[in-house]
């Protein structure tokens, strides 16, 4: 029988209720909204018997390409709500891992990968296995993987699950634990919500979004314009915007989300370097102990002044901490 710690976490820089701590294609275009969104539904179809489902991805290539051919790329998870143009402005640094190519990806009912039925789900083995999919279907045998907050938990349990696949792992900004859902204004569960209480047939402005996310209680500006970054121009000529999210599947799938599977016994030898936001909570001191015997070789990083969206509050000092961990 498993033994459980409990803690008391915050998203961002507010308090959560208690958690249960188990023991256990080229770079970035400037705009999504060219996307043909209805050639999802084909994609939709396809997959929906499946477990795994086609990624859409894009590349970096090495900035000192002589340097490049022989590294494992850097592959990037992104969080819920998030998509690969998150790391958009990262994944063109030049200072950013300048030797490795990068490769962003839209996790499923995320961005330009197919949206699905919400009885599909969203556990964490399945948007694993959405990766293993995907670096079989590139030809790459391992990569290192970066994951942010639920991209985090999918590269930790990718990791355990299918070690080969992972030369290095870098997570950000969370544990491999059981979150309770925050019922806060800047909860990412309520900003899902909010999003989808928003009537974009009546919205003829992104002030008008705006707006309309803060009636529906998302109090928080950062939280409100990082919400926005999922809207773009709708082909329907009756609605002048869409979201770029599946979000009934997302919020129906938030228990899988804040859960994190029971790993059996496994462990995952490889280099692992866990990030952290030294005002964020979402790694609290009781988790370590679980991380450590997961992740036996690893190494914590604090960012003192960042909370938990550290790529976007300290990008410099995010930056610094995966090009010394990946320097041997």
């Amino acid at each position: 029988m498993h033994k459980f710690l409990v803690a008391h976490l915050e998203y961002g820089d507010r308090p959560l209720l208690p958690v249960t701590l188990h023991r256990q294609q080229s770079a970035l275009s400037d705009t999504d909204s060219a996307m043909n969104w209805r050639n999802l539904s084909t994609a939709v179809r396809a997959v929906r018997n499946s477990t795994s489902i086609p990624l859409f991805s894009t590349r970096t290539p090495p900035k000192v390409p002589e340097a490049g051919m022989s590294l494992p790329p850097l592959l990037m998870v992104h969080g819920v709500l998030a998509s690969a143009a998150t790391y958009r402005s990262i994944m063109k640094r030049p200072d950013f891992v300048p030797n490795r190519e990068i490769i962003g990806i839209d996790l499923r009912n995320h961005g330009q990968s197919p949206h699905l039925h919400p009885s599909d789900g969203m556990r964490y083995e399945d948007m694993a296995s959405d990766i293993s999919a995907f670096l079989d279907s590139e030809g790459i045998e391992k990569a290192c993987v970066v994951g942010h907050s639920m991209g985090g938990k999918v590269a930790m349990h990718l990791a355990l699950t299918e070690p080969e696949k992972v030369s290095e792992l870098v997570v950000v900004d969370i544990a491999p634990i059981s979150y309770m859902i925050g019922k806060d204004s800047g909860d990412p569960y309520v900003a899902t919500r909010a999003m989808r209480a928003v009537k974009l047939e009546q919205m003829q402005t992104r002030a008008d979004v705006d707006a309309a996310l803060q009636e529906n209680g998302v109090k928080s500006e950062a939280v409100r314009q990082f919400a926005m970054t999922n809207l773009i121009t709708s082909q329907d000529p009756n609605c002048k915007y869409q979201w770029k999210l599946n979000l009934a599947a997302i919020e129906e799938a938030f228990p899988s989300i804040m859960d994190f599977p029971d790993q059996d016994g496994r462990s995952y030898s490889g280099p692992t370097c866990l990030i952290r936001g030294g005002k964020s909570k979402y790694v609290p001191f009781q988790s370590m102990r679980v991380f450590t015997s997961l992740f036996p070789n690893s190494k914590l990083v604090t960012i003192s002044d960042a909370g938990h969206w550290l790529q976007a509050q300290a990008p410099d000092d995010f930056c610094k901490s995966v090009n010394d961990f990946l320097v041997k």
